[in-house]
């Protein structure tokens, strides 16, 4: 008898994942909901976009902060 490596028998399922239909048809936006759906993505990068310019705004505060402060130490020291 010959001595055969063990091979891995592939998921049963996996056949069924690939072919796997929807019961239901994928429904089809109207020209309203889509132009809802880009307002809704536009407003929402309007706001990452503000976000990250008030987050620069902070970082650049905290460094002119750190900066005050290390410049009173040395104040002080004197």
């Amino acid at each position: 008898m010959a001595v055969t490596s063990p091979r891995k028998h592939p998921d049963p399922r996996a056949d069924y994942r690939k072919l796997r239909i929807r019961p239901w048809p994928t429904p089809i936006l109207s020209i309203s909901q889509k132009s809802s759906a880009i307002k809704t993505t536009s407003q929402a990068d309007a706001l990452r976009k503000n976000i990250q310019d008030t987050e620069a705004q902070r970082d650049k505060a905290n460094e002119q902060l750190e900066k005050m402060i290390d410049d009173l130490q040395i104040e002080a020291t004197m």
